[in-house]
């Protein structure tokens, strides 16, 4: 877990947390504005950590989008260019069915794409679709980077209850 304040363990062994929080990075947090249905999942994107796999931490840490939902968009805001071993960038959900580019996909996550002050506009399957299952938001590349920062917004549509 992120570094906090006071974090608390209850007996179901949930890890909470009180006081400020440190930015994760490669694990996204939900982020609500109002009384609005939509919810945005922000993610701070470091190319140094993204891995052939998210990390069993980056996981527990991330935000989790409940089944149901309707994912309205995603966009990956390149600060600073990624660069270095890597061919491609992708990101998706993990979960009962993982797909590991369901939201951005190797082809919009080319490097040759991830230029300094570039936006991609993730394309894949989860796009402008209700979601069956919950899924956990995690990123991966086919070998690590050696540089390479950004940060990722998905915007979707709490379910109806």
């Amino acid at each position: 877990m992120a570094n906090r304040d006071n974090i608390w363990t209850n007996k179901d062994g949930l890890n909470v947390g009180f006081g400020t929080r440190d930015v994760d990075t490669n694990a996204a947090a939900v982020v609500v504005a109002g009384d609005s249905q939509v919810r945005r999942v922000v993610m701070k994107v470091v190319g140094t950590e993204v891995g052939t796999a998210p990390t069993a931490g980056q996981l527990e840490n991330s935000a989790t989008i409940p089944a149901g939902a309707f994912v309205l968009s995603c966009k990956l805001y390149v600060d600073t260019q990624f660069t270095g071993a890597g061919a491609e960038f992708v990101a998706g959900g993990y979960g009962d069915t993982d797909d590991p580019n369901g939201f951005v996909t190797a082809t919009e996550g080319a490097v040759a794409n991830l230029t300094a002050d570039a936006v991609i506009t993730g394309a894949g399957a989860y796009i402008t679709s209700t979601l069956a299952d919950d899924i956990t938001v995690g990123v991966l590349s086919d070998t690590a980077f050696t540089a390479g920062s950004g940060t990722m917004v998905i915007e979707y549509l709490v379910p109806a209850n």
